[in-house]
């Protein structure tokens, strides 16, 4: 059984999502302006059947790095529960998206910097930011 402390990966898997990049391999907008693709990261939820027995699980890949899966637990209160696919589909979507926002919102630097539009920092040193 997963304890709620058990649960601090949640928002590494939110960072991983804000900072992935995808696309095509090359595209070319009206503008002009060309996009050339440099990492993908893919986080897919799966529903695995075996026997009597069902769950499910987040698989995290980013390209050229091996990808990890973990298992996903649904809670209602504070406490477990069995869901139906249609409901784990609908908590998943939300759960991916609230993740993307956030994370977003908390990396980027606003219009007060003197910028157009919001922007995100990398830093070479992760503890800095």
């Amino acid at each position: 059984m997963m304890k709620p402390k058990t649960r601090l990966w949640l928002p590494v898997v939110a960072i991983l999502i804000a900072l992935s990049v995808t696309g095509c391999e090359k595209q070319t907008e009206p503008s002009g302006t060309t996009r050339r693709f440099v990492q993908g990261m893919q986080v897919t939820f799966y529903e695995i059947e075996q026997g009597k027995e069902r769950w499910f699980e987040v698989d995290i890949a980013v390209d050229g790095s091996r990808s990890f899966r973990m298992p996903v637990f649904f809670t209602e209160n504070e406490r477990l529960q069995a869901v139906t696919a249609e409901t784990a589909k609908q908590r998943v979507d939300a759960w991916l998206k609230q993740r993307a926002v956030t994370v977003a919102a908390l990396s980027s630097i606003g219009l007060h910097e003197g910028q157009k539009s919001r922007y995100i920092t990398i830093s070479e040193n992760p503890e800095e930011r």
